[in-house]
């Protein structure tokens, strides 16, 4: 499995020239507005669609599909018993991950704080998280039940 950064480089070389792009994702019609990366489903019906893309519609040009706003990468060790900063805030943030690679059960909470009784996630020893679309900016804090390291990513 590729890893995150692997995954940006190659979708970040795609490219597409138009104002939308027709995509067929698991059978689903969709369309993705490229001046906004909006991506919408159709209301039209798919098989009229289909008919225009085998009539020879061709789509060519440049879209950019993720907009990085840089490409800087952090990789931190964390593996305190004692509630402690996992992140800090960060506007600039697209991508908060953690993977627990000790033995010791990871508390991780938003905010300033975490304890073993109030968190939002519980990682066990070989777990993996990703911080969600609406947190990405946001302070983490985390706790090891016991002795633990844990592997912070941020890309940003």
């Amino acid at each position: 499995m590729p890893s995150n950064q692997e995954f940006f480089d190659a979708i970040r070389n795609i490219s597409v020239d138009a104002d939308t792009l027709n995509l067929n994702t698991d059978q689903v019609e969709s369309k993705l507005d490229t001046t906004t990366g909006l991506l919408t489903t159709l209301s039209a019906d798919t098989a009229i669609i289909k008919t225009d893309m085998s009539n020879g519609v061709s789509i060519s040009g440049t879209v950019n599909t993720y907009p990085l706003q840089s490409t800087s990468v952090s990789n931190t060790n964390f593996s305190s018993i004692t509630s402690a900063e996992l992140a800090p805030a960060s506007a600039n943030r697209e991508s908060l991950t953690v993977y627990n690679e000790g033995a010791g059960t990871l508390f991780i909470n938003v905010g300033s704080s975490c304890s073993t009784t109030s968190y939002q996630v519980r990682l066990f020893s070989g777990d993996y998280w990703e911080a969600p679309a609406g947190q990405q900016s946001l302070q983490h804090s985390g706790i090891f039940g016991s002795s633990g390291t844990a592997r912070i990513t941020e890309i940003s």
